[in-house]
């Protein structure tokens, strides 16, 4: 658990999710065209400020999940763990994701909400419409988009995406590398992988 701790850590610290490529929030896919046309005029400070602003928030919600995946594994059964052992190379990962998902979106959906607004997630959003509706010379923004994703729970869900994406990483150190197994518990159960 403490090498998860400290991969959560990290991810809650600043630049976590911003300068891990492996984590790190992106345009949503419904405006990459508004941020190449902003580029193309210039105004790719406020295209950075917007994606800086999504991975600010997810970096600050990230700190308040430790105790789920505590709880998580004191209520985890003696199949649970034995189809963790003999499961695939993301088995521990999967169930993590089957039984933490639903708490997690609860519980940093209102973290993400209250750092966008600190943020001014929001603002740079509507900023970069605005910008953007100025060289619109056809109108297609709005066509386009249709009706934007909300940007609360896209945040959210990258943010617990890049949650598990590092915890199946830790898994899969821990399942290749028997040095990596540093716990009592981590060795006695992983340890018939090696045999």
């Amino acid at each position: 658990m403490s090498k998860l701790k400290r991969h959560i850590d990290m991810l809650g610290q600043e630049n976590g999710f911003l300068n891990d490529k492996s984590v790190r929030i992106p345009m949503p896919e419904q405006l990459t065209q508004v941020e190449k046309a902003l580029r193309m005029v210039g105004q790719e400070q406020m295209a950075d400020e917007f994606v800086t602003s999504m991975n600010r928030a997810a970096e600050q919600a990230v700190p308040q999940v430790t105790n789920v995946f505590v709880d998580a594994i004191s209520k985890m059964s003696l199949s649970d763990a034995q189809a963790i052992l003999s499961g695939g190379d993301t088995a521990a990962t999967d169930y993590f994701r089957q039984h933490t998902s639903e708490q997690l979106s609860q519980l940093i959906k209102p973290y993400v909400t209250e750092s966008m607004a600190s943020n001014e997630v929001t603002q740079y959003y509507q900023s970069m419409l605005s910008m953007a509706k100025q060289y619109d010379t056809f109108g297609l923004l709005n066509q386009h988009l249709g009706k934007a994703a909300n940007l609360e729970d896209y945040v959210t869900d990258k943010t617990m995406d890049g949650l598990f994406s590092k915890i199946a990483e830790q898994e899969a150190l821990i399942r290749q590398n028997p040095a990596a197994r540093t716990t009592d518990i981590l060795k006695s159960v992983f340890g018939s992988l090696s045999k």
